[in-house]
């Protein structure tokens, strides 16, 4: 018998998108927050990610242990095989039509800005000539925090996954690869632009914003990462209908349908979709769902 469900915020967040062995990583006391939606035979458990973080992060807590093992199926925001898909779509998407320049497409002014942050990082001159600005924007953003330390193989989502492997626990995705690059691929001129400033901006101080942000996380800090995660939004809030709040509504929908099936699954999504106005945790419980924090 079906059950009947009831009726009832950026540039930060980018560098986020691109592991750790789980067994070998020291257990914390506290950790990361995470939530739990439950009824009678059905129990979603919400954890907030961090897609790439410093190599000796301490993370794993028993909390965080426990629900994966007791859990029947995990979900992110993109399956493995949707990960391995998504490099060459973004590489497609993000580059501009044949005879179109980065320069031609956002100015003197904002090049030379490019330019300089590209040179600081080592980068040889017209790397970003072919690029649009969102994927430049991107990529300074990643090369940035690689060079600060940031490893893009020790991302939570990318460790959850493979223990998730390791113990027979299906993964799969929320979205596709497919979508994903759309969501930028399919940004204005001016939301690129918007961007594109802001992470310029705010490479400025990267280094000691990612200190923070990490933990913030560490220490399930909510506040914190929304205040951290959220500020830019005021800049450009289509940008962030576009590539926050629509998705959370989304999967607030599916997680709604999902609780009409019963069995426990955990759902490991960035943790900036997870706190603030509109997000997820808030969306599940204006539809009705009793949403605890758990850690």
């Amino acid at each position: 018998m079906q059950k009947k469900v009831p009726d009832m915020n950026l540039f930060r967040r980018l560098a986020l998108v691109f592991m750790v062995i789980f067994a070998a990583l020291p257990v914390r006391a506290d950790g990361p927050a995470m939530w739990k939606m439950a009824d009678e035979d059905t129990t979603i458990y919400l954890f907030g990610t961090l897609h790439l973080m410093k190599k000796d992060t301490n993370w794993v807590t028993p909390a965080l242990t426990d629900a994966l093992a007791a859990s029947k199926g995990l979900m992110l925001e993109l399956a493995p095989d949707q990960i391995a898909a998504a490099g060459p779509l973004m590489a497609a998407a993000g580059r501009l039509p044949e005879g179109e320049t980065l320069r031609a497409t956002i100015g003197d002014g904002l090049y030379s800005d490019v330019m300089r942050v590209s040179r600081a990082l080592g980068l040889p001159d017209g790397a970003f000539d072919q690029a649009r600005p969102w994927f430049t924007s991107m990529s300074l953003s990643v090369v940035t925090l690689v060079r600060v330390g940031y490893d893009p193989n020790a991302g939570a989502d990318k460790a959850l996954s493979e223990e998730a492997a390791r113990r027979g626990i299906p993964v799969a995705g929320l979205e596709t690869a497919a979508f994903q690059s759309s969501l930028f691929g399919d940004l204005t001129p001016e939301e690129e632009r918007t961007l594109l400033l802001v992470t310029l901006r705010d490479l400025n101080d990267a280094e000691a914003y990612f200190a923070r942000l990490e933990k913030a996380w560490v220490t399930g800090d909510t506040a914190t990462l929304d205040e951290v995660l959220n500020e830019s939004m005021e800049e450009s809030p289509e940008l962030a209908d576009r590539l926050l709040h629509d998705r959370n509504r989304t999967w607030a929908g599916a997680l709604a349908t999902r609780m009409e099936r019963p069995g426990t699954i955990m759902v490991a999504v960035g943790a900036g979709h997870l706190v603030g106005n509109e997000s997820l945790v808030e969306l599940l419980q204006q539809k009705g769902f009793m949403v605890q924090r758990v850690q």
